[in-house]
């Protein structure tokens, strides 16, 4: 028992223990197709051949190397689905590249045991086909599994969050009757609910006689789409003068629509509402 060099000249590594590191440094992919290495085991069929070109192949951290022009034959004996796989066998200490069919409608279930734990062996698929008596069909849709470089996949996530960007829509109601000069006590507003969405409900003094000026803002709340959704929610906000709190309840439906209310009767309540939606896109 003690310290095992693993970098250090003259030192004596297990397969296991390069294996391990290298799995875990190319991002826990339990197996695929090294991403930029050779020609990324591209394949092509004649003749009842399909071959491949070159290309690396690490399963459990155990790296191979597929040499260009290897081939395996398929045999037009009968309708069968298959897979032509790399399999790896820790007990043989062997590696092998040939086939997996069955002549079921559907595909083989191949063994893939965790070769990081008490697994021994490991079948992996680099190219999917079928097959009748008198041709040999190669699934061209079929996608296969790749590791790609750390650098790339940091890359790539920053591209894709440079181009998500925050948007968002609202809908307001008015609380004063202009007609009537008569202040409402509860208004329904028409909202598509998604629950990735983030909701701001916005109670502010309004001009009643409809000039637009915003006088103040008496409360904000912060809401969940799915708590707008399924919660009937009370809460508080403060009236007009900035001085007394009201009472509100928000309840949403399945329809989309929210309904606030405050206490009937109360003074002070603000005569726009306004809820703003932000979500990701």
């Amino acid at each position: 028992m003690g310290l095992v060099k693993i970098t250090f000249d003259g030192s004596t590594v297990s397969a296991k223990q390069d294996a391990d590191i290298n799995y875990h440094l190319g991002g826990l992919v339990p197996a695929g197709i090294i991403k930029g290495l050779g020609s990324e085991l591209s394949y092509s069929s004649s003749n009842n051949y399909i071959t491949f070109q070159d290309g690396y192949v690490q399963i459990y951290g155990r790296r191979l190397y597929i040499e260009a022009g290897s081939r395996v034959y398929i045999s037009l004996d009968s309708t069968k689905y298959g897979y032509v796989i790399i399999t790896i066998n820790l007990t043989t200490n062997s590696a092998t590249l040939g086939i997996a069919e069955t002549t079921s409608s559907s595909y083989p279930t191949l063994t893939q045991q965790n070769l990081s734990k008490s697994g021994t062996i490991y079948q992996f698929p680099i190219c999917k086909y079928s097959k009748t008596s008198t041709s040999l069909n190669i699934d061209s849709e079929y996608q296969r599994i790749f590791i790609e470089p750390a650098l790339a996949i940091a890359t790539s996530a920053l591209t894709k969050a440079n181009e998500i960007s925050l948007k968002s829509r609202y809908v307001s109601a008015s609380l004063f009757d202009v007609g009537t000069l008569k202040q409402e006590y509860s208004a329904t507003l028409k909202v598509h609910f998604s629950f990735n969405s983030v909701y701001l409900v916005v109670f502010a003094t309004g001009d009643p006689y409809g000039f637009g000026a915003l006088i103040n803002v008496c409360g904000t709340i912060f809401y969940t789409g799915m708590e707008l959704f399924f919660n009937s929610n009370q809460t508080q906000i403060r009236d007009t003068t900035n001085k007394n709190w009201i009472n509100v309840s928000i309840s949403g439906t399945g329809d989309g629509n929210i309904t606030i209310s405050f206490d009937s009767g109360a003074s002070g309540v603000p005569g726009l509402i306004t809820i703003y939606e932000f979500y990701v896109q």
